[in-house]
């Protein structure tokens, strides 16, 4: 057996899963197998064979939209994403998933609003710190004006970004899951392709 010879062999794969780099279940998906090859000689034709063995040397799972992405990225970018589930012969632990978009929405959300919170505290103890002095100068309107300016400035800040972030995450999912589903209706119609035949037995 020769080391540097294999076999590469890509099918689909159906059953639901949940893959890297998608936000959903899937209900089927693309397997890239690289396995270790053996090479015998053809007595007959004269010529040598390469054929697969059953050693396992890499699998990996795509989704159909990372598939896409894969073969129409050749040479550009860093990579696609993808599944590692057999190294080796031996099956790869799947502990990782990848956050949807919901939650990464609902963390951003929520860190935003924890910001201008703490900002707003400390807007509000400052101000009445200065309302308790028994007089206020003119720079202590001042501080007080830019302070309000300031925390008008943030709010009107935080809604169109939060706003636009919520914009591109739903770009995102709604481009990842048209592909799938494209994905599968053409599954289900190639799996459920029903000749429809004239009285004579031919195809109409």
């Amino acid at each position: 057996m020769n080391d540097n010879v294999g076999k590469i062999r890509v099918n689909r794969t159906h059953g639901r899963t949940r893959l890297v780099g998608e936000e959903f279940d899937i209900n089927n998906y693309i397997t890239i197998e690289v396995v270790q090859g053996v090479v015998e000689e053809d007595s007959l034709m004269k010529k040598d064979i390469v054929r697969g063995t059953t050693r396992n040397i890499l699998t990996v799972d795509m989704s159909a939209r990372q598939w896409s992405e894969f073969v129409s990225s050749f040479g550009d970018g860093s990579g696609v994403t993808c599944t590692l589930s057999e190294i080796d012969g031996k099956r790869v632990a799947q502990d990782y998933i990848t956050p949807n978009t919901i939650e990464r929405s609902n963390h951003t959300i929520d860190a935003n609003f924890e910001s201008f919170q703490d900002e707003y505290n400390k807007i509000s103890d400052n101000v009445q710190d200065i309302l308790k002095k028994k007089s206020i100068g003119k720079q202590d309107k001042a501080d007080i004006l830019y302070m309000v300016n300031r925390l008008d400035n943030l709010s009107k800040d935080m809604i169109p970004f939060l706003r636009e972030r919520l914009r591109e995450d739903t770009k995102k999912v709604i481009s990842s899951a048209m592909i799938q589903f494209k994905n599968d209706v053409n599954e289900y119609e190639n799996n459920n392709k029903e000749l429809e035949l004239d009285g004579f037995g031919t195809k109409k």
